[in-house]
């Protein structure tokens, strides 16, 4: 009797889930296929805005009912109303899980309506349908371990972007670089120890940054800010309660909530170059640790 509960309970959410994970991904080569076929057209602005902002609200929607309970964003009405229209826009993030992804697309397509989007993903996306269809709508494809030469080709694409795009253009990228494991947080805190022993400052916002998520990188941050001149910038915070790290897991594990704040910090991180990691550590210290630590301490 118990196994027929059992079976009666399970079979019917697994097929729910697997025609949802179908669905998702036939609306993923769509959406990939529209943006290579805008490109081929010279579509540009037609082709990004379904791609990004299109597949995010559709990938939210086709997951709040099985594997989000909530998509909670605050700060929209603020930056959209703070945000100067004539200037581009550099938005920044954290990426603590899969599903995350979902409500900071949804989040950044609220408050920067009319603006193209254009992702910095991770290379090896690039094979796939989601990264096939971002280049082809104007992301960048992007070698982590590639160091200055992966620097320099961030700056190429930001300074072309406002010239195929226009000014409403807004680059995408996570700092952090990676959805990272204690393990991967620990070996990135000790060598920034090491660099920084003689700087307390910087020494414990390193410790209390690795306490809580990823460090982040300003490379590519600098990059943008110098390729595209006088750009704002948004920092997206996210918190994400569900476990899920892999797509291969969205059947398995349990729902989870997905929570984004907003705020424009282009004051925070101004200056020169050479002081950015310490702008940027103590924008992350301030806003994106504290917030992963307070949703936390809702579950």
């Amino acid at each position: 009797m118990k196994t027929m509960i059992v079976w009666l309970l399970v079979v019917p959410r697994t097929l729910g889930l697997g025609c949802m994970l179908v669905i998702a991904f036939a609306i993923t080569g769509l959406v990939a296929a529209w943006a290579m076929l805008a490109r081929r057209l010279k579509w540009v602005r037609a082709g990004n805005m379904l791609t990004t902002h299109g597949w995010g609200w559709l990938g939210a929607f086709l997951c709040y009912p099985w594997r989000l309970r909530t998509i909670r964003i605050d700060g929209v009405r603020i930056v959209r109303r703070q945000l100067d229209p004539n200037r581009p826009v550099v938005v920044v993030g954290n990426h603590p899980r899969t599903l995350d992804l979902f409500g900071f697309v949804v989040a950044i397509s609220s408050a920067l309506t009319g603006r193209t989007l254009h992702p910095v993903i991770k290379l090896g996306h690039n094979r796939n349908a989601f990264g096939k269809g971002v280049e082809a709508a104007g992301g960048l494809g992007i070698d982590r371990s590639g160091g200055q030469d992966t620097v320099d080709r961030i700056h190429q694409w930001a300074v072309a972007l406002p010239k195929r795009f226009g000014a409403l253009c807004a680059p995408v990228i996570y700092p952090d670089g990676s959805r990272g494991t204690s393990s991967k947080r620990e070996r990135a805190c000790n060598r920034k120890l090491e660099k920084y022993r003689d700087d307390a400052e910087m020494s414990e916002l390193v410790r209390s940054i690795s306490a809580v998520t990823m460090l982040p990188h300003p490379g590519g941050l600098a990059a943008l800010l110098k390729g595209l001149g006088n750009a704002q910038v948004v920092l997206v915070c996210t918190a994400n309660t569900s476990d899920v790290d892999r797509m291969g897991e969205i059947c398995v594990r349990p729902a989870g909530a997905v929570h984004v704040r907003m705020r424009i910090v282009t004051d925070e991180l101004a200056g020169d170059d050479r002081g950015l990691e310490r702008r940027l550590y103590r924008v992350w210290a301030a806003c994106v640790v504290p917030y992963l630590q307070s949703e936390k301490g809702k579950e």
